[in-house]
């Protein structure tokens, strides 16, 4: 809940605000006691206060616009920021703007991190790592799919400090920040604090527990630490988990994309993310197909980056849904729009969409099909080379409907007729939906008798209205 307190430098206020005003600005990490006079009419000189929370605002964004565009890892800045892990996590995690830079997201990638997953029997996991499974619910995967899963000390010690300084304060009834130049309270309460206790409580005691070996850096991890040690951005328990892992010699797990990328061409350390933990869990059948499904969609919703995004598991999300367009589905095409949108494996994801809703959406649903094909149409608005792209799109439409080709025709005219394309373009596809049907029914070779039947029956149709036409 957000609530503008006033403008200019003199404003009137409560007593709880005036105690959460003076008791509760943030500087870095610690408190900062601010002297702010009362004139003889009660109100308050807040002139003080509002330069510290500009100065606040100015650094803080400041290193946002490096995290952005240096993809900074989550744990440097959260030292940077000097915030909790947990809080920062939370802060990035349920932005409208920023994202947490998981993984690249590569075919390659993918391939020798679930390779690396399947092979593993000892693991050393970091602090991302553990926060992201416990977001989905499945911390309960890592001894079901490791022999051996190997802790820093410090990584247990930063947990347990996090959670021993949130059961040690009062739960807080808000923060006070600037905004627009006018300060503005953000009232947080129990079930911010009670979201931050689900996610660490759960860790600490899955940490203390026989199924984890909490271990300390040796000879060599220690020489390895003290050569960084100095650097402010890093503290002991962001990098002990990589020098670990080198000692150790086995596979690191870490939800950082630039902390892998250091890990294995500083330490020629190999290291997978949540991406490839979950793909591989449901392969090897620890986990059901839907509950990887709806995993990966509640890390879409987490805004992690360059996930494993896929056809299937939006499709389930969506019938999950009822095809409701909801806030989690926005994210989901804002994620294939954002990478290299002419990669074939995103358009051909937007067109089996297409090709699926068109499909499968009726009259009972909130929205309509129209408005999802528009949705579909609309993210080509984001291809670097649009006139690829859209040969790719209209090409990934046919194999979900290639059983129906009444379906096939039918999207096609719609898409020929539809606003979101150019004149030129709805000239292309039409000409390219004439020569769809000829071209399925003679390269095809999986057509069973009855799908080839149904298409030589339209294509025998459409000669005929051709013909009809022609006179």
């Amino acid at each position: 809940m957000l609530r503008f307190l006033g403008t200019g430098d003199r404003i009137q206020l409560t007593e709880s605000e005036k105690l959460l005003a003076q008791e509760s600005i943030e500087k870095g990490a610690g408190i900062v006691k601010i002297d702010m006079p009362v004139s003889a009419d009660g109100h308050i000189d807040l002139t003080a206060m509002m330069a510290l929370l500009k100065e606040q605002d100015e650094q803080v964004e400041a290193q946002m616009k490096v995290y952005r565009e240096k993809r900074l890892p989550l744990t440097v800045l959260s030292r940077l920021l000097g915030r909790e892990l947990v809080d920062t996590w939370f802060g990035i995690t349920h932005s409208t703007q920023h994202r947490l830079y998981c993984a690249i997201g590569t075919a390659d990638e993918q391939e020798a991190e679930q390779a690396l997953v399947n092979k593993a029997e000892e693991i050393v996991i970091d602090a991302t790592a553990l926060i992201g499974l416990q977001s989905v619910g499945h911390l309960n995967l890592l001894p079901k799919m490791f022999k051996h899963i190997c802790v820093a000390t410090s990584t247990y010690e930063k947990f347990l400090e996090e959670l021993r300084h949130l059961e040690a304060f009062a739960v807080s009834s808000g923060t006070i920040r600037l905004s627009e130049g006018r300060l503005q309270m953000t009232e947080t309460g129990e079930v911010y604090h009670q979201a931050k206790l689900d996610i660490l409580k759960p860790i600490v005691a899955f940490l203390e527990s026989d199924s984890v070996s909490i271990e300390g850096m040796d000879e060599i991890a220690w020489a390895a630490w003290q050569q960084l040690a100095k650097l402010e951005a890093f503290a002991e328990w962001i990098l002990a988990p990589a020098f670990l892992a080198k000692s150790r010699n086995c596979a690191y797990y870490c939800d950082e994309f630039v902390m892998r990328a250091i890990a294995a061409q500083r330490d020629k350390v190999a290291g997978f993310s949540i991406q490839a933990m979950m793909r591989s869990a449901a392969s090897r059948g620890v986990i059901s197909n839907a509950e990887h499904h709806v995993a990966i969609m509640r890390l879409v919703g987490f805004n992690y980056d360059f996930i494993s995004l896929s056809l299937d598991i939006i499709m389930s999300h969506l019938r999950a849904t009822k095809f409701a367009k909801t806030e989690l589905i926005t994210k989901t095409f804002r994620q294939l729009e954002a990478g290299n949108y002419t990669d074939e494996h995103s358009i051909r994801i937007i067109g089996g969409l297409a090709a699926n809703l068109w499909f499968e959406v009726d009259d009972s649903n909130m929205t309509s099909r129209e408005d999802w094909i528009g949705c579909c149409v609309s993210s080509l608005n984001a291809a670097k080379v649009r006139s690829v792209a859209l040969i790719q799109f209209i090409g990934a439409l046919i194999p979900p409907l290639i059983e129906f080709p009444e379906a096939i025709s039918g999207l096609l005219l719609h898409l020929s007729q539809h606003s979101g394309f150019s004149a030129q373009e709805r000239e292309l596809v039409a000409g390219m939906s004439d020569r769809i049907y000829e071209v399925v029914p003679a390269e095809t070779k999986t057509l069973t008798p009855r799908t080839r039947a149904a298409w030589e029956k339209l294509l025998h149709w459409k000669k005929q209205k051709q013909l009809f036409f022609r006179r």
